[in-house]
């Protein structure tokens, strides 16, 4: 039975219809009270994802809310150029390639560390853009 009590409402649940016959609103685990521009201002509701990346389980009293894929998922990642990409399956794939001199940009992963490699087997790191010029990373001089 509704009432009052030291200046608070209780009740078993709503109704914010307006309307004849008085029916419960709130009738299914996981369902909210969401406002609305329309009447009713409020309205019985749920959660939900536009894109399905999560994915909504409800229970008598609880919502769990759940990244679909795993525990955490990247949406989109962005370079220098081409735009922002999405995984495919939930995965990159981040590929080196071969520079004018013979050496390999590589990118090494272990664990969730990717590690950026810009040098040959003898130790020698270019950048630039005439990546064949290395810049040893030793340098000796007679004089």
């Amino acid at each position: 039975m509704p009432g009052f009590d030291n200046n608070t409402m209780y009740a078993d649940n709503v109704d914010f219809r307006g309307v004849q016959p008085v029916v419960a609103q709130i009738t299914t685990d996981g369902q909210l009270m969401i406002g609305s521009t329309a009447t009713p201002n409020i309205r019985a509701g749920s959660l939900g994802s536009s894109d399905s990346s999560i994915t909504w389980t409800a229970g008598a009293g609880t919502l769990t809310g759940q990244v679909t894929g795993g525990t955490t998922t990247g949406k989109t990642i962005t370079g220098n150029t081409g735009g922002a990409l999405s995984p495919t399956a939930g995965n990159w794939d981040i590929l080196g390639t071969k520079a004018n001199s013979g050496n390999t940009v590589l990118f090494l992963g272990a664990s969730s560390t990717l590690t950026f490699s810009a040098s040959d087997s003898n130790a020698n790191t270019f950048f630039g853009g005439n990546s064949g010029a290395f810049i040893p990373t030793r340098v000796s001089r007679n004089i």
